[in-house]
C-alpha cells in the first residue's frame, strides 16, 4: 500500500527486472534476478521537506541519511525508528553524507546562504559544525571519504571535485575538467572512493552526461587521468559499489530506475517505478542488501527509502 501524501516512506525493493548473465559477463543463457523482498521500513513527511537525499551505513543495520530541504541528518533503525542526529541552521540543505574509517560523520551542505555552504561534521554529541567552506555560488553534492580521512566533494554546477585533507580547514580544487562539467544543469554528482584492479581511484557520476568516470589517485594524492567507464546511464545521480566487487549500483533520479553497472560498463535496470521508485538519488549496499533513497523531488508525494535483498552476483560482475 502506498503512503498518503503526508508521509514519505522507507521501502524495500522488489525484483524490477531480469538481467541476462551474458550482460553481466557470465555464461550466455543464464538468468539473474538480483533484487527481491521489498518492505516499508520508515516514513517521513514531504510537506516538511523531508526528502531523503543521501545515506551511509551506520552499523548493525542502521543507516544515517540527509533530509535535503529540511536540513536535517537522521538515523534510521532496522525497525524504522527515526531519530535526529543534527538539525542544520535555517537555509541549509543537507546533501551528501559520508563516514570516515575513524567513525567521523560529515555532510555536504548547499542552499542559498553562502555562510552555510560547505562541509559540516556531525559529532557524536553537540551540534553540527562547519569545518570547511565551499565556493559560492555552487551546488555541493556527493561526498566520500578515503582510508586516511581525506574527503572528496562534488560541485555539480562548477564541474569540480574538491578535496579536504585530514585536519585542513579549507578545500582545494582536486579536479576540474570538461568530463565533469554540466551540459544543462548538473555535472559531477555522486562521488565514491574505490580501490579497483588498477589501484586507488575516485569514481564520480555526471548527471547530464549519464556517465560513470574513474579518476586515478596518484601516490602524492593528486588527481590523475579521468576515464569514462560507462555511458548511457540516464539521469545518473549517486551510486555505490557492491562490497568486494567493482559492480556499481546506480540511482537514476528522473527515470525512477536503479541499475547495475558491470566492470565492463554494461548497464541494466534492476528496480523500476513499478517497484515503488520515485526519484531515487543514492544507494547503499551490503553483499546481501540494497538501500535506496527515494527523494521524490518531482512529484513530492511519497519520498521513500527503499530496502531490498541482493542475490550473489555472477563472477563476471565482481572484478
Amino acid at each position: 500500500m502506498r503512503p498518503s501524501t503526508r508521509v514519505a516512506v522507507v521501502l524495500s525493493l522488489t525484483t524490477a527486472g531480469v538481467a541476462t548473465a551474458a550482460a553481466l559477463g557470465s555464461p550466455a543463457g543464464a538468468v539473474v534476478r538480483p533484487v527481491s523482498a521489498p518492505s516499508i521500513v520508515a516514513s517521513f513527511n514531504p510537506a516538511a521537506g523531508e526528502n531523503p537525499e543521501n545515506l551511509v551505513a551506520a552499523g548493525q543495520g542502521y543507516v544515517d541519511a540527509t533530509l535535503n530541504q529540511a536540513g536535517r541528518v537522521v538515523r534510521i533503525s532496522p525497525a524504522g525508528a527515526v531519530s535526529t542526529l543534527a538539525q542544520l541552521p535555517k537555509g541549509a540543505r543537507a546533501m551528501g553524507i559520508t563516514r570516515t574509517p575513524a567513525g567521523r560523520l560529515f555532510v555536504s551542505v548547499g542552499g542559498n546562504v553562502p555562510a552555510l555552504q560547505g562541509i559540516w561534521e556531525v559529532p557524536a554529541t553537540g551540534p553540527a559544525v562547519r569545518v570547511a567552506a565551499l565556493p559560492s555560488p555552487g551546488f555541493p553534492n556527493g561526498l566520500s571519504s578515503a582510508a586516511d580521512g581525506t574527503l572528496y566533494v562534488a560541485d555539480s554546477a562548477a564541474g569540480t571535485v574538491y578535496r579536504l585533507a585530514p585536519g585542513a580547514v579549507s578545500v582545494t580544487v582536486w579536479l576540474q575538467a570538461p568530463v565533469l562539467a554540466p551540459a544543462r544543469q548538473l555535472g559531477v554528482n555522486g562521488v565514491k572512493v574505490h580501490h579497483d584492479a588498477l589501484g586507488d581511484a575516485v569514481y564520480v557520476s555526471n548527471t547530464d552526461a549519464g556517465t560513470l568516470i574513474r579518476i586515478e589517485v596518484r601516490p602524492d594524492g593528486s588527481a590523475g587521468g579521468a576515464v569514462v567507464r560507462a555511458k548511457g546511464i540516464a539521469s545518473f545521480d549517486d551510486f555505490t559499489f557492491v562490497p568486494g566487487t567493482d559492480t556499481v549500483v546506480a540511482a537514476q533520479n528522473a527515470t525512477d530506475t536503479v541499475s547495475l553497472v558491470s566492470p565492463a560498463g554494461r548497464v541494466f535496470p534492476v528496480v523500476a517505478r513499478s517497484d515503488g521508485l520515485a526519484g531515487p538519488t543514492s544507494v547503499s549496499a551490503t553483499p546481501s542488501q540494497l538501500l535506496v533513497t527515494n527523494a521524490d523531488y518531482f512529484r513530492a508525494q511519497s519520498p521513500e527509502l527503499l530496502r531490498a535483498s541482493l542475490a550473489p552476483l555472477p563472477a563476471g560482475t565482481r572484478r
